[in-house]
């Protein structure tokens, strides 16, 4: 399992970000997402994802890096990382 971190962009509805996400997700036939929100602060929303499948995760991570919370942390709290077993 894969797990990556975003954020929501702040100007962005939240529906229409979900549903860009989804529709992406939709389209590359990705099974075994959860999506669980993990922080709300001044600067929005933050999502973890986890896919059973490594090979989409790091697709989307790539797809959506402008999303990913690395850009907006330190390194060591976010993007693509295996999930604790």
């Amino acid at each position: 399992m894969a797990v990556i971190e975003i954020e929501k962009p702040e100007p962005m509805d939240l529906a229409a970000w979900f549903e860009e996400l989804r529709e992406w997700l939709d389209a590359h036939g990705c099974q075994g997402v959860n999506f669980a929100r993990i922080a709300r602060h001044a600067g929005g929303l933050a999502y973890r994802l986890s896919f059973d499948d490594k090979e989409k995760a790091a697709q989307f991570s790539a797809q959506f890096a402008c999303y990913r919370r690395e850009e907006r942390l330190p390194p060591t709290l976010g993007g693509l990382r295996e999930a604790p077993a």
